[in-house]
């Protein structure tokens, strides 16, 4: 938590360095003796701290895993978090049809389970919606989210994991 209260103020190398020894720790201990709950969340938010400093490739092995740890128990709302950070990476690279369609994804998984993004998420989701409607013009950012929306909760988190491939390489 404390990596991602430093998040939520801005403080970056804050919330990197905290969310790092929570990782460590966690990784330290016996998969038994934690919740993967909390494995996905750190995740999480390292990989959203790292995308903000600009260190792309952290951002993108640390969003895959928590997609793959939230997809493995199941964690809805922790699934779109990490859509939401493949989103915003996507858009970085400047692969926009990618970064709307799992937007879209995102929020499917809101709707089914009538959650809401944390306002850091939430600050991220915007940002990203922006950037790619701007890139790819209304009709095509609304046809990418409708894709992304379209998808089940496991196509979804598969097209999130090849979307961790960086941009322009073959998924």
């Amino acid at each position: 938590n404390l990596g991602y209260a430093a998040l939520t103020k801005g403080d970056l190398d804050r919330a990197y360095a905290a969310s790092r020894e929570a990782l460590d720790l966690l990784r330290a201990c016996p998969p038994e003796r934690f919740a993967h709950q909390e494995l996905g969340v750190v995740l999480g938010n390292l990989g959203v701290t790292a995308l903000l400093q600009g260190r792309m490739d952290e951002a993108r092995a640390c969003l895959a895993e928590s997609v793959s740890v939230r997809r493995g128990i199941r964690d809805a709302l922790g699934l779109a978090s990490s859509f939401t950070g493949l989103a915003a990476l996507a858009a970085e690279e400047g692969a926009f049809d990618r970064a709307a369609r799992l937007l879209g994804a995102a929020d499917a998984v809101l709707q089914q389970t009538d959650a809401e993004l944390e306002p850091q998420d939430s600050e991220l989701y915007e940002r990203t919606a922006v950037a790619a409607r701007g890139e790819l013009g209304d009709e095509a950012f609304v046809r990418a989210r409708e894709e992304g929306r379209d998808l089940g909760l496991d196509e979804a988190a598969g097209v999130a994991l090849e979307a961790a491939e960086p941009a322009g390489e073959p998924s």
